[in-house]
């Protein structure tokens, strides 16, 4: 055997590891041949929907919200073409942004500043109160509700989201299951009526003085009401509980 003598399985060797190299190299010219237009076009998109995205989430302004962004255009169409940087991004759609939206934005490239608008379409569902039954006038929803998502396009511009409270909260009206409960439809409970002796607590600073007086007019919880006290008084006294008033100097 003298040193010339080349193993038959070195050469599959080097000849696979030489195929390899070729796929890699031509793989890797594939790769970076893709024109720098539509990558950029992409990323400047991308940047858009995220701030569509974020601006519609802040808007809506309710948690568990999801939003979808799709085909975003623009008034100056290049600018989708070519890296840019975004420095203002503002919604003119401020209530509910959904549907067609549009925004009023500040694009950078190199040295050139431009604003332009631009549009696209915003789907939102949101988690909402549903009544789970019917109830009359008056009665309590607390318990007769449940938390569902909705398309934010079809609901009422006042539907309550899954955050809004509705502990002390009654019916202003009848109210079918199956429907968003609105802030038009609940109210909170009649805590003085007209003619009702009421608790009125007196507060000067740190000191507090305890009253009877006569309810002038009906009141809810937080209402400002007209109170009749000793020797034919009128003040203005704040509604704080049932048949309790509270007057502060």
């Amino acid at each position: 055997m003298n040193g010339s003598f080349i193993h038959p399985a070195w050469c599959r060797r080097a000849s696979a590891f030489r195929l390899e190299l070729v796929f890699v190299v031509v793989l890797s010219q594939a790769v970076f041949s893709t024109p720098a237009g539509a990558s950029k076009g992409h990323s400047v998109r991308a940047q858009l929907a995220s701030h569509f995205t974020a601006a519609v989430t802040t808007a809506l302004d309710a948690t568990g919200s999801k939003v979808t962004v799709s085909d975003i255009q623009s008034a100056n169409s290049k600018l989708l073409e070519h890296p840019s940087r975004i420095t203002r991004f503002e919604l003119t759609q401020r209530r509910r942004p959904v549907g067609r939206v549009a925004a009023r934005v500040s694009f950078v490239h190199g040295q050139v500043k431009t604003d332009t608008w631009v549009y696209a379409r915003v789907q939102a569902k949101l988690p909402v109160w549903v009544m789970s039954t019917t109830v009359d006038r008056g009665a309590p929803i607390q318990r007769v509700v449940r938390v569902e998502m909705r398309d934010a396009a079809r609901l009422p511009i006042d539907a309550l989201t899954a955050d809004a409270p509705l502990v002390g909260r009654i019916a202003s009206r009848r109210l079918i299951s199956g429907s968003p409960v609105t802030s038009r439809a609940l109210t909170t409970p009649m805590l003085v009526r007209h003619g009702d002796q009421v608790k009125v607590l007196v507060r000067v600073g740190s000191v507090q003085i305890a009253a009877s007086g006569t309810a002038m007019r009906d009141g809810r919880r937080g209402q400002h009401i007209p109170v009749r006290v000793r020797q034919g008084r009128v003040v203005q006294a704040s509604v704080t509980g049932s048949r309790l008033v509270e007057v502060k100097r």
